[in-house]
């Protein structure tokens, strides 16, 4: 019996362990469940990009556990063909070009969706700093303390951090 803290064993093998390409029809099944699994993903993608690009943040996260889900299963196929490529590239070449080439397709799209979530990242971190400096500003007193020195900033006792909520 295996407890939590004991490591897999070899007993415990991955999806694309246990799925061996052995024919033809095989081959082109598992290609067909990568371009139908690629199919799920890239309008999630897609509209996601859009959304974040409108500038619709919290409509776009809405998409991340259907993108999770969506992603998970591309992954675990890659992983299957990944393990079966041999088998795959003799058996049904022409699909596996065919997947290929949309796999290219679909890089790209996440690279210009890579893009967008960093440009908002650092508008959003941008906001963020500007919002603290100018909270910050109005916590320094202008003028001089007690003893005719102008107060250090940052100094101030009754100033306070800034939180953010990431709830949706």
């Amino acid at each position: 019996m295996l407890s939590s803290s004991n490591p897999p064993t070899q007993t415990h093998k991955t999806e694309a362990q246990r799925h061996r390409v052995t024919n033809g029809e095989e081959a082109k099944a598992l290609v067909t469940l990568a371009l139908n699994s690629l199919d799920a993903l890239e309008p999630i993608i897609a509209e996601e990009t859009a959304l974040l690009k409108e500038g619709m943040t919290k409509e776009a996260l809405r998409l991340s556990i259907e993108k999770a889900v969506a992603a998970s299963a591309y992954t675990r196929t890659l992983e299957a063909l990944k393990g079966n490529a041999i088998a795959v590239g003799r058996f049904a070449p022409d699909e596996l070009a065919l997947l290929r080439r949309r796999h290219d397709t679909f890089s790209e799209l996440l690279t210009y969706n890579m893009a967008v979530l960093t440009s908002v990242r650092s508008v959003s971190e941008g906001i963020m700093r500007e919002i603290s400096t100018e909270v910050g500003a109005k916590a320094n007193p202008s003028g001089y303390d007690t003893n005719g020195r102008s107060p250090q900033p940052n100094m101030v006792r009754n100033s306070s951090p800034i939180a953010v909520s990431k709830a949706v």
